[in-house]
């Protein structure tokens, strides 16, 4: 099985400075709606607001991850799998 433009791209949603966890191919809040401020180690200054996520959310995150890992993720070539990683770590970079 081969990786298609579709399968390596992802739309990230930027609302303000506000971000959201990606779980099971959907950007998402936390159960909970809380949120933490999360800083730039180096200057003390606000980067951005994430979700604080608890253990429903990560309960969604793994049985996604498992359901990923037994689809399509695990019958993709490393290089492919690279593509992929490389393009959501460009995605990071650009908006975050």
């Amino acid at each position: 099985m081969t990786a298609s433009a579709k399968d390596l791209s992802l739309r990230v949603p930027i609302d303000g400075r506000h971000r959201k966890m990606l779980i099971d191919g959907k950007w998402r809040d936390a159960a909970s709606g809380r949120t933490f401020e999360t800083r730039n180690p180096a200057t003390g200054a606000v980067i951005g607001t994430v979700p604080r996520s608890g253990a429903g959310d990560i309960d969604l995150a793994v049985a996604a991850a498992r359901r990923a890992f037994e689809g399509p993720w695990s019958r993709f070539k490393p290089y492919e799998r690279q593509l992929l990683l490389l393009k959501i770590a460009d995605l990071m970079e650009r908006h975050w």
